[in-house]
């Protein structure tokens, strides 16, 4: 079966150090207060939220620079980004949090799960970053906002591989699950400093009663209350309002939305492979090939370039996993593909086909092979 879609771009080595760092750090921003005690005056992150913005910034830069060093963007993408951030902007005030009715992750996560889990890290952070100055939003929940917006689009673009109805199904599980995920995290950034004003063991008269930030007391103790304080404030109300936000959005214009992203995406080809510079590094099938008794499967990838003249049926099964080819016989090769595998994947760019046979156990050869074309 031909899947004609688009995968989401891999994240490549650096690109992944990068983002592990970045939520590493971004865990840190979170969580901190709960191991060292903040002031209780109410005023959470005022002194530390400027070097929280400082440490996001250069993890959003080395990102970018990680994912273009690695051929995941080029400027292409990054224009992308730029126009969906702008999207996402003007999006966000439209439901102005309204109980709970947020579109913007709508398209944070549908874009992360097209362009990949970079691309989505990227795009919810300036997302957030841009829709703060376009409404006066800048404050010390800004960086925070912009972390978990940014995990959001991370999250989507590490979702297994599926299409139809199956995407759009796992999407709104997603979705639901990062409303009240994203709610979590946005009580966490101020709860631990707002001990004393909730009501506790001090003041058993207060509502809320055993719903506060301890300072000294075990983490366990203090997420335990940190929990119960977000079921009683958000999870019933505002988080609730999100995931039936996303849940609709996805699933009436999903589709859609996701149509023309995978346009957008196959039309930049920003990741597109370059068969000039993969010939190099895979076999060129020629008749010799066949002639000499290499067997199927006896090259990880096969590229086919414009002038080949030989047997199509015979060129797919020497491949492993992947077939490159262009040129005049695309479709000759697509239909031998089909034919001979249960599933493939084909992506189009252009006058270049890559077909992914979905092969168990691939492997790469250190050297790679060259032939002659």
């Amino acid at each position: 079966m031909s899947i004609g879609g688009l995968v989401p771009i891999a994240i490549r080595p650096r690109a992944a150090i990068v983002l592990a760092v970045a939520s590493a750090g971004g865990l840190m921003m979170f969580l901190w207060p709960l191991v060292m005690s903040p002031p209780a005056d109410g005023t959470a992150h005022v002194g530390d939220a400027p070097f929280m913005f400082a440490l996001i910034l250069p993890l959003l830069v080395a990102t970018v620079v990680a994912e273009l060093g690695d051929d995941g963007f080029d400027v292409k993408a990054i224009a992308i980004i730029g126009l969906l951030a702008g999207v996402g902007a003007v999006l966000r005030p439209l439901g102005a949090g309204t109980a709970g009715i947020e579109v913007v992750f709508f398209l944070l996560i549908l874009a992360g799960r097209v362009y990949g889990s970079g691309f989505g890290f990227v795009l919810g952070a300036t997302t957030m970053f841009s829709s703060a100055l376009l409404t006066a939003g800048v404050g010390p929940w800004l960086p925070f906002q912009m972390m978990a917006a940014a995990w959001i689009g991370l999250g989507a673009g590490l979702l297994p591989r599926c299409r139809g109805r199956a995407e759009i199904a796992l999407l709104v599980v997603y979705g639901v699950v990062v409303a009240y995920g994203f709610g979590f995290l946005m009580n966490m950034w101020f709860w631990p400093y707002a001990a004393g004003t909730f009501g506790g063991a001090s003041d058993p008269g207060v509502g809320n009663a055993g719903l506060q930030f301890v300072p000294g007391d075990p983490v366990v103790d203090n997420l335990r209350r940190f929990v119960g304080y977000t079921i009683a404030t958000s999870t019933l109300g505002w988080d609730t309002g999100r995931a039936i936000t996303n849940s609709i959005a996805i699933v009436a214009i999903g589709r859609p939305v996701l149509a023309s992203l995978r346009r957008v995406r196959r039309k930049a080809a920003f990741d597109a492979p370059n068969l000039a510079e993969e010939l190099p590094w895979r076999a060129v099938w020629t008749d010799d090939d066949r002639e000499g008794g290499r067997g199927p499967k006896w090259f990880d990838a096969v590229a086919i370039g414009s002038g080949f003249t030989g047997d199509a049926d015979a060129a797919v099964l020497a491949a492993r996993r992947f077939v490159y080819a262009e040129g005049a016989h695309i479709d000759e090769i697509v239909r031998a593909a089909e034919a001979a595998h249960a599933e493939v994947i084909v992506d189009r760019y252009g006058d270049l086909i890559r077909i992914d046979l979905l092969a168990e156990g691939y492997r790469v050869f250190p050297d790679g092979h060259r032939l002659a074309k």
